[in-house]
Formats: structure tokens, sequence, C-alpha cells
């Protein structure tokens, strides 16, 4: 099998990660929050320097509450007007 090491070994579930426990606890929290009160979940922003796990963690999280995953890229993004519009459209 051709697959990559990072993939090969990249976390299945949120308790597989290692590092961030704080903010991911911290994460993992609000949402459940939200669920437990049926408060909707519209838009998460995260951001932090590539490879630290943003994507991964944000998977895992939100795919344990069974919600939907629509991913943007910041370098996709040109200013205000577009977060703007991206936002309203999800």
């Amino acid at each position: 099998m051709n697959q990559l090491w990072v993939d090969k070994y990249k976390p299945q579930k949120i308790e597989d990660v290692c590092g961030n426990k704080k903010m991911i606890e911290s994460l993992d929290s609000y949402i459940s929050l939200l669920r437990d009160n049926n408060t909707l979940l519209k838009n998460i922003l995260i951001s932090g320097p590539s490879g630290i796990g943003k994507t991964t963690i944000s998977h895992l999280l939100l795919n344990k509450y069974n919600y939907r995953v629509i991913e943007y890229n910041s370098t996709n993004i040109n200013g205000s007007k577009m977060i703007k519009n991206i936002v309203e459209k999800s």
C-alpha cells in the first residue's frame, strides 16, 4: 500500500491527537455545549501556523458530533468581503 506516512498515522479519533489538549478540550466543550442546548453551530474560525493540526482536529471534533464539515483555506480567500460572503452562504 503506497500511503503517505502522515496519512497512515493520522489520528482517527480526537483522543488519538497528541498535543494541544487544552485547546481541544475547550473547543470540544464549546461544541458540546451548543449541541446540548440545541444551538446551531454555523461557523468556527480557526487560525494558526501551518502543520499544527487545525484541519485534523476540526474534522475529528465536528465528525464526533455529526456536523457537516465545509473547509475553506485562507490562501484561497482574498479579503473580508469574500469571507463574509462564504460565511453567509454556509
